[in-house]
């Protein structure tokens, strides 16, 4: 039950710092960025094409003038996930922008960083990116902004095993790390051994989330960032889904069945807390029903 509550822990911190800055009138933006992948590279290999064209995309000369100039920082989470043309990692990065960047500005921003993100990509000998899709860049309203941190705890957590007809719910053979531990305890395929080894091995020591420097201060300077083993140990389900509602989340629970008192209950019960974040922040009355119904007595009847 850890996976859960640290990821509904970094959402909520996520979701927070979201908020806070829309509070002030500023911006955020969602920066998407990948690489061309076959199943003969390495997850290894791919991820280290991955962060050095990060890192070139950040401290080239014209896209890191832009950066300064718009943005006051990032929080940028790395996605990994396995499909038919093997490993596909890639990065999430939430840019958080001042109130009178305009998106004009903003699409300078992505064309500067695109150039240079596919640069690093072809002289490391990776190929060139698709034009559409490997580095794409759109601003998000408070709204979708929240429905993306509520994504998050759903990949991270792999909620989605937990709740029925999920399975066949994988677009295009697509699985995500803890899908593919999944279909190794059920069918022990050895090929799933050997790709859950070499994750487990190329993940070693990586963040997947990360703040830019000075970024978290200034935006939660009054919250205490848990390391992993505080969030799992921690028992305040109620204050995380709190911070991850927001008012049409919060509107349409009133009106569903059990009431918002009922659901914080759950989310007060040891365990539970990280499911019902993401259930409650996609708005799944359905999924919350299904989840009642596999609590004991006691807490269903909360």
């Amino acid at each position: 039950m850890c996976g859960p509550k640290i990821a509904a822990e970094r959402a909520t911190d996520i979701a927070m710092g979201i908020t806070e800055q829309h509070h002030r009138a500023g911006q955020v933006a969602l920066l998407t960025m990948t690489l061309r992948h076959t199943r003969a590279q390495s997850l290894s290999e791919l991820l280290t094409g991955l962060a050095g064209a990060w890192r070139h995309c950040r401290n080239s000369k014209v896209p890191r003038r832009l950066w300064r100039a718009l943005t006051t920082g990032w929080i940028k989470r790395l996605e990994v996930t396995l499909g038919p043309n093997g490993w596909h990692p890639h990065l999430h990065v939430l840019l958080f922008l001042g109130a009178d960047v305009t998106p004009e500005q903003l699409a300078e921003l992505a064309a500067a960083v695109t150039r240079a993100w596919e640069a690093h990509l072809v002289r490391q000998g990776l190929g060139t990116i698709d034009p559409e899709h490997g580095v794409t860049c759109r601003l998000l309203d408070l709204a979708s902004a929240h429905e993306l941190v509520a994504e998050y705890v759903a990949k991270s957590a792999a909620l989605e095993l937990a709740s029925p007809g999920t399975k066949t719910a994988r677009r295009h053979g697509s699985r995500t790390p803890l899908q593919l531990l999944a279909d190794l305890a059920r069918d022990g395929l050895a090929d799933d051994h050997a790709r859950w080894r070499e994750f487990e091995q190329a993940m070693k020591g990586k963040n997947q989330i990360r703040w830019s420097d000075g970024l978290r201060a200034d935006l939660l300077p009054d919250v205490d960032e848990l390391d992993d083993q505080a969030a799992a140990d921690a028992t305040d389900g109620a204050a995380r889904l709190l911070g991850a509602l927001d008012r049409r989340t919060w509107k349409a629970l009133r009106s569903w069945g059990p009431g918002p008192a009922q659901v914080i209950a759950w989310a007060e019960s040891p365990g539970t807390d990280g499911v019902v974040a993401h259930l409650v922040c996609q708005g799944l009355s359905r999924e919350l029903g299904q989840f009642a119904a596999l609590l004991p007595p006691e807490l269903a009847s909360g």
